[in-house]
Order: structure tokens, then sequence, then C-alpha cells
């Protein structure tokens, strides 16, 4: 049975919450892998990596007011 996007990405979010949820609750550290810049935006501390280097760490916020490169900028916000 394959899922339609709309509930493929409901389910991604909802998932998003309880790793969050859950990280917090059992005080942990956990890593998110995702190739999504919409689902890093609803996570904690956000590293953007490019070719295996870090280009940036930060807040969703500070990545998203703030990048620091094109790829940064063109991961969150895609260009039209």
């Amino acid at each position: 049975m394959s899922l339609c996007p709309t509930s493929d990405a409901k389910l991604r979010a909802e998932m998003r919450v309880e790793l969050r949820e859950t990280a917090r609750r059992l005080d942990i550290t956990s890593l998110y892998v995702t190739t999504s810049g919409g689902g890093a935006r609803h996570l904690g501390s956000v590293i953007v990596m490019n070719g295996g280097k870090i280009e940036q760490i930060g807040s969703p916020q500070d990545i998203y007011n703030r990048p620091v490169s094109r790829f940064v900028a063109d991961l969150l916000v895609p260009r039209t």
C-alpha cells in the first residue's frame, strides 16, 4: 500500500514532533538526517552540510534568516 504525498508529509511532520519530544523527555541528544530544508526548520539545532563539509550550524531561525552561503539559502528557500 502506498501513501499519497499529502499523507507522507503529514506523517513526517508528526514523526518530527514525536522524535523531538521523546529526545527532550529522555534528556538525550538525537540526530535527525534529512535532505528536506522544510523538515529541518522544525528541529532544534541544525547543521547544514555540503559535500561532506559543514556549511553552517545554528537554530533553524538563524540559518533561515542569515544563511552563510548560496547553498544554504537555496536549501531552505529554493529559487524558482
